[in-house]
């Protein structure tokens, strides 16, 4: 054997099982971030379509296919908390629909049956990131209600479909860091923006990631709705300004590790419900959703009565995934704030689902610290190197740090390191000189 080869052969036995792995386990690692439907829902009695009133309309536009969940989450929040507008969502069709992190949402109205109620231009369309975004059914419906004069607000990836209707051609927009440079390529007669966390056109209101939606969102309240109404929604949520120019996050090769660690190397996912009772907190669900899902270590579930839909605390008719009979294999349960939460916490504590398992309540954390307590619990119970990862991928304000946290995920450095050890063993075995 050539003096080269045998060595080269070492290398490629610790690289390639280690590919292969990756390779091998990528998707379930998406499965766990997006957390697509795996059956259909039971069916359950639809709420009437809610009336509308004198106040001016907003409408929260959801895909049928699958939408991010925060980009849902905190707008509708942050509208209702102004009690300035009718907030309604309307989809294709009126059925039970996807989000991201694994929950489902009843929109208020169909396109059909929209355009019978409301055939006149709402006072702004608030746009989300639709997990079809070039859907030429969603993407003909924005154009036709841009013709019509509404006013647009995009949410972060929301952009994609937005630049595929031809709707930014000429304009100045932003959106999630990630999305920058393709659509950047894709799109060039759109001007780009990083650096801030929403941007003002006239027609249009642009958000960067993920958490910069509740400053667009309250950016469209000022603007559609006045000052007054923006102060009332940012009391009622605690929500504190943050400045409008913000650093884009950049992700280093350190933190795609971490990502790659997470998703493929994990021995197995840790079993986590989200607890879902009636009135919970619409904030502490969205930071719930997007940061355990992406940190790519939990499987996770929304729990709680299967039989109805749930109305939020801001009023959302949402369905869970699972009922309270899987609390058994979970390893851990959290309960978001919300009107029933405390009650709902009691019951779990008076009968807990099995002994080894830890309930984390978010009883009494207001609606704003809800993200700060969610990174906090994820760098408690994974790692500060994980948490820090999380929050720069969904541009979060800040990431709490927390004292005797694990640093890096090094189990998982571990496992990654012993795959690639067994393949050099193996190597080395066959071509041992005989």
């Amino acid at each position: 054997m050539n003096r080269l080869a045998r060595p080269i052969l070492l290398v490629l036995g610790f690289i390639l099982p280690i590919l292969v792995v990756a390779g091998w386990r990528s998707f379930g690692a998406m499965q766990r971030m997006v957390q697509y439907p795996g059956s259909p829902p039971p069916v359950v009695e639809f709420t009437e379509s809610p009336a509308i009133g004198d106040r001016p309309v907003a409408v929260i536009l959801l895909s049928n296919r699958g939408t991010e969940a925060a980009d849902v989450l905190l707008p509708y929040a942050v509208l209702q908390a102004s009690e300035a507008f009718e907030v309604v969502t309307v989809a294709p069709e009126r059925r039970i629909s996807p989000l991201t992190g694994g929950l489902d949402v009843l929109p208020d109205y169909s396109f059909e049956s929209w355009a019978e109620i409301h055939p006149e231009a709402a006072d702004f369309l608030v746009v989300p990131f639709f997990l079809d975004a070039q859907s030429e059914v969603l993407i003909e419906w924005i154009r036709a209600r841009v013709d019509q004069g509404t006013p647009l607000v995009s949410i972060s990836e929301a952009a994609r479909t937005l630049a595929a209707a031809g709707l930014l051609e000429g304009q100045r927009s932003t959106t999630h860091f990630w999305s920058m440079s393709s659509l950047a390529r894709n799109y060039p007669n759109t001007r780009w923006v990083a650096g801030t966390r929403y941007l003002e056109e006239e027609g249009l209101i642009s958000t960067a990631g993920v958490t910069a939606a509740l400053e667009g969102t309250l950016a469209a309240v000022r603007r559609f709705g006045g000052l007054p109404a923006e102060t009332r929604a940012r009391e009622n949520l605690g929500i504190e300004s943050l400045p409008k120019e913000w650093p884009m996050p950049v992700i280093s090769l350190t933190e795609i590790g971490i990502l790659l660690l997470n998703g493929c190397f994990l021995t197995s996912a840790t079993p986590m419900a989200i607890a879902v009772p009636e009135g919970a907190d619409d904030l502490h669900l969205a930071a719930l959703l997007e940061t355990y899902p992406r940190s790519l270590t939990a499987e996770v579930a929304t729990v709680g009565d299967r039989d109805k839909l749930i109305r939020s605390r801001a009023g959302l008719p949402l369905m869970v995934r699972a009922d309270e009979s899987v609390f058994p294999t979970m390893s851990r349960i959290v309960v978001p704030g919300g009107m029933g939460s405390a009650g709902y916490v009691d019951g779990l504590l008076k009968t807990p689902p099995a002994p080894d398992v830890v309930v984390s309540s978010m009883v009494g954390v207001s609606s704003g610290e809800g993200l700060a307590w969610a990174l906090e619990d994820l760098a408690r119970v994974e790692d500060q190197a994980t948490a820090t990862l999380v929050g720069d991928m969904i541009e979060a304000p800040s990431v709490p740090r927390v004292p005797g946290a694990r640093s890096w995920p090094w189990p998982r450095f571990l496992v990654m390191c012993g795959i690639g050890g067994a393949g050099v063993i193996l190597v080395a075995w066959l071509t041992r000189r005989r």
